[in-house]
């Protein structure tokens, strides 16, 4: 890692799925983030009644609990519930447990509850407490702890099997839900048609044994889901639904309560959420509220509250209230509303996913902790003053509110200056920097343009999307703009299902590029785009070839009008699963394509292949098998391949790694600062340091979110000059750890010591002895010419010369093993460095001149 960057903290909205309260009045609140008010935390967290965080108990749970369902327990401990079984276990203070494990209320592990191997083939939705300290446990499993079941098990209080439990073969698919009744017997919902060979339509009453209880028949159409229910203190049962019946009412028979009034609309009803929480909440008044998904105004918002009979409770306001989707509500003890999502406005206040409400739908300004995950970095362009412009899933940068977009100093910081305080209200997924320093950003659903200081655009009239997600942006030489996505519709015209269309510099819609909608060749599907130096288009994706009528993963290549260039045939890759995700065009033509795939044309490939100008396989190309995904191809000036994305493999370092032109794993790039999750975006600054971008939190250990540099291990290099022409000294040290650019320092002596770090390796890596020993360079000294005979085995490419300040002073491009000549008249009598590129890396020479 460069360390002197050292970029600010990027966070984005973290999530919340359950809550309950305890007797004491903390709130237990889990969910998918991992940070509260600033500190590290675990998935789930107690918070104290005025929303600030349960240090003690953060202390003793520690950070390591990844699980999102918790169940509170009569005698004030909690039941952490893993959606996932085998492979996803839960660990607390050094306790490690496959599906559920038992806190004590302090926030440490209880050791003495073991539920063994956990569920087989599933996994558990749900576990309640009974009276007598056992579980009943739900979910979608075959097996408990080895022994066979249904989907339902009873679990004694230390964890183990209670063979005493009556259940038969169970239920015939996955139970979501279960609830205990006063009377000791037991609802259990979800989607199922039978239980233990009885009819039941996803809702049973089991006895307190197990058994199926006949004499409750759930109301419900047959192959109906009932994914969450909540009984009230009279013993009706609401029912949240599949894709019928919603939401209704049951009396405590099963019959069907005609009073409830609520009617969904048709014909496609609001769903109800379905998650770890219950969607209802049950006031004391009889009230009930309700959480579904927003599908359009014409249905009940994320949360809504019902009169007694069904009705819209028209006297609970929230404004807007929440823009997306609310996982859990809880009625507290003081009356007021707890809610909790993933939404990340409520009625105008921001980036809170936890808020209490008045009974009349009022935020509560006093309670508002803040949940946040690290931030996601997509793209990053670096302009010409060396900052740096990111674009992603963020909201706060270094502290402060910078939303979608923000801009980095040249140290990792924050620039306060960079004016996009109007914000972006969704993830950025692309950028593009024009040559004028303007900024054209890609949002999910929209295209936007800010000048060089983050100001909108005025002149840009941004294009009207409906039903499109965008991916990718390409500036054309010419300013206008290449975006791709899914299916969508511009500015009102009928909806294009190739995902791909172009616009002018002023945002309006390009006409004269226009896509063959018939034919071979043609394209059905946009996944990525490179643009070649004489203006055709490469675009990865889904395509019908030639006497096909099925689409294939494949590439196509378009003119500059949007026609299909029928002299470019693409083969498939592995299947229309593939993923292509970055196209790179070498100098020579071959084109670069990373993605998650397993073949082209029927040669084996992973993730990484090369093709011929014409789409051919490069069979010379074989790069290390690897698994996942690559996201980011980037072609360095010396031809090696950088990669990053999610995937690992036995030769490459993982997430981010290089290549020989070859396709051969580098053996000059160390896993020294490898990021520990997702590399989206890569970017290769002039002195060779890399910029990386993604989902990771560290590289190699080294904390670092979503944004890090990397440069190659080196040394510091001291050049002395001084006025006396006699004293010239050339030294190097290291390891240095100057990161900045030359700095000088006068001695008293009248001499000049210049401090600048040594060329990494990045743009130029040493090529091999055997390739330096063939390398041969004369006469010494040089006087009016140099000639340099390359290894011509070794694919040579340029000649220069370099003065003592790194400047190339002569370049001269060379293929073959002839020998080339550099003509040195005019330059000054001195120390000069040769280097000779070569596809393997570079062969240095230092050349006296008189």
């Amino acid at each position: 890692m460069d360390p002197v960057f050292t970029p600010a903290g990027i966070y984005n909205s973290g999530d919340v799925y359950s809550s309950l309260q305890q007797a004491d009045g903390k709130l237990v609140v889990s969910g998918a983030y991992s940070r509260v008010n600033g500190t590290t935390t675990s998935s789930v967290v107690r918070l104290n009644t005025n929303g600030t965080l349960d240090a003690a108990f953060q202390q003793n749970l520690g950070t390591g609990v990844t699980t999102r369902g918790v169940e509170a327990l009569s005698n004030g401990q909690l039941m952490l519930v893993s959606y996932l079984g085998v492979g996803n276990p839960i660990i607390a203070n050094g306790v490690t447990r496959t599906g559920l494990l038992r806190l004590n209320a302090t926030g440490t592990a209880d050791a003495t509850f073991d539920a063994g191997t956990g569920p087989a083939g599933g996994n558990i939705n749900h576990a309640a407490q009974l009276a007598n300290g056992q579980f009943i446990v739900v979910g979608s499993f075959s097996a408990f702890n080895g022994v066979t079941t249904g989907n339902i098990v009873r679990l004694n209080a230390s964890g183990t099997v209670d063979s005493t439990f009556n259940a038969g073969s169970g239920s015939t698919d996955e139970i979501e839900g279960i609830t205990v009744l006063p009377t000791g017997k037991i609802l259990i919902n979800g989607y199922f048609f039978s239980y233990n060979g009885n009819p039941a339509n996803g809702l049973a009453r089991l006895n307190t044994d197990g058994s199926f209880d006949p004499t409750f028949a759930a109301a419900l159409r047959t192959n109906e889901e009932a994914a969450q229910i909540a009984v009230q203190a009279d013993g009706r049962i609401l029912v949240a639904g599949g894709s019928y019946d919603n939401l209704l009412r049951l009396m405590p028979d099963g019959s069907l309560d005609n009073t409830f009034a609520y009617t969904p609309t048709a014909p496609y009803p609001n769903y109800i959420y379905s998650g770890f929480a219950s969607p209802f909440a049950l006031q004391s008044d009889g009230k009930i509220l309700v959480l579904s998904a927003p599908i359009n105004a014409s249905t009940l918002p994320s949360l809504a509250r019902l009169n007694p009979n069904g009705t819209v409770d028209a006297t609970f306001q929230m404004g807007t209230g929440p823009n997306g989707n609310s996982r859990t509500v809880r009625v507290l003890a003081n009356n007021n509303i707890l809610v909790g999502g993933s939404f990340t406005s409520f009625n105008g206040v921001t980036d809170r996913q936890l808020l209490q409400l008045t009974s009349t739908g009022a935020v509560d300004p006093a309670f508002q902790p803040i949940f946040q995950n690290n931030g996601i970095v997509a793209a990053v362009v670096r302009q010409p003053d060396g900052k740096l412009v990111i674009g992603g899933s963020f909201y706060e940068v270094g502290g402060q509110v910078s939303r979608s977009m923000a801009r980095l100093n040249v140290n990792g910081t924050l620039d306060a200056t960079f004016s996009s305080s109007v914000g972006i209200s969704t993830p950025v997924v692309d950028l593009a920097l024009q040559p004028d320093g303007r900024i054209v950003a890609a949002t999910r659903a929209s295209v936007q343009r800010f000048l060089a200081t983050g100001i909108p655009d005025n002149t840009f009239t941004a294009p009207s999307l409906t039903g499109s997600t965008l991916t990718r942006l390409l500036l054309q030489a010419d300013g206008r703009i290449l975006v791709g996505g899914s299916a969508y519709s511009l500015n009102g015209a009928p909806a294009n299902t190739q995902g791909l269309f172009r616009l002018m510099p002023t945002g309006a819609p390009d006409n004269s590029f226009v896509l063959n909608t018939t034919g071979s060749g043609r394209l059905t599907a946009f996944q990525a785009m490179a643009q070649q130096p004489n203006g055709k288009l490469l675009v990865a994706g889904s395509a019908i070839p030639a006497g096909g009528t099925t689409a294939i993963r494949t590439l196509v290549r378009l003119e500059s009008t949007g026609a299909i260039d029928a002299s470019f045939t693409g083969s498939a890759f592995t299947s229309t699963s593939a993923t292509l995700r970055s196209l790179a065009v070498q100098p020579d033509g071959n084109v670069l394509v990373g993605g998650s795939f397993t073949a082209y044309a029927g040669t084996a490939r992973a993730n990484i292949v090369r093709l011929n100008p014409g789409g051919t396989l490069d069979a010379g190309f074989v790069p290390p098998t690897s698994t996942g995904t690559i996201y980011s191809v980037l072609l360095q000036p010396n031809n090696r391949i950088l990669l990053g994305g999610s995937f690992s493999s036995a030769n490459l370092p993982s997430n981010l790694a290089r290549l020989l032109s070859t396709g051969a794993a580098d053996g000059t790039y160390a896993a020294t600062a490898t990021p520990n999750s997702t590399v989206n975006t890569l970017l290769v600054q002039p002195d060779g340091a890399i910029v990386a971008g993604g989902t990771f939190s560290s590289l190699s250990g080294a904390p670092s979110i979503a944004a890090a540099r990397i440069v190659a291990t080196g040394a510091t290099q001291i050049v002395a000059s001084t006025l006396r022409q006699w004293c010239r000294i050339y030294v190097v040290i290291g390891p240095g750890t100057n990161g900045g650019p030359f700095s000088a320092t006068r001695r008293a002596d009248n001499t000049t010591i210049w401090v600048a770090p040594v060329a990494t390796n990045v743009l130029h890596a040493a090529a091999p002895k055997a390739v330096a020993d063939r390398t041969l360079a004369w006469p010494v000294p040089a006087h009016g010419t140099l000639t340099v005979a390359p290894d011509g085995s070794s694919h040579p490419q340029a000649l220069d010369l370099l003065d003592v300040l790194g400047r190339t002073v002569r370049h001269q491009p060379i293929s073959g093993a002839a020998p080339a000549t550099l003509a040195l008249e005019g330059l000054p009598t001195g120390t000069y460095l040769l280097r000779v590129s070569y596809t393997e890396g570079a062969v240095t020479r230092r050349i006296q001149v008189q």
